[in-house]
């Protein structure tokens, strides 16, 4: 994505829809989506400010793909929400800094 792009939004906010794992399939014989833990840095370089990864396949390599997403995502910077270690956690807001003061939108798909 072009820098110049980034740099024009308040907040930029992406899906991840699968989970950061790096790990054995637990099934192979059923589709997971799993992607690798560098995702988190070409998000970094995009400016992302907030990935959610609230979907279907968080569980797709069970609580291991759950925790090393949760692990991987606090080391990045990028503030994040959809999934915990409780459903009182995953209920917590997340707040995220904004630039400037109208808020723009911009999503992508990875």
């Amino acid at each position: 994505m072009a820098p110049g792009i980034t740099r024009a939004v308040s907040v930029m906010a992406i899906q991840h829809e699968s989970t950061l794992a790096e790990i054995p399939d637990p099934n192979p014989q059923t589709i997971q989506f799993e992607d690798p833990l560098d995702y988190t840095a070409t998000y970094a370089a995009a400016g992302v400010d907030f990935l959610t990864v609230a979907n279907n396949h968080q569980f797709d390599y069970g609580y291991r793909g759950v925790s090393n997403t949760r692990a991987t995502l606090d080391t990045t910077g990028i503030a994040w929400g959809g999934i915990g270690a409780t459903a009182d956690s995953v209920r917590q807001p997340v707040v995220v800094s904004m630039r400037f003061t109208l808020p723009h939108f911009q999503s992508m798909r990875t």
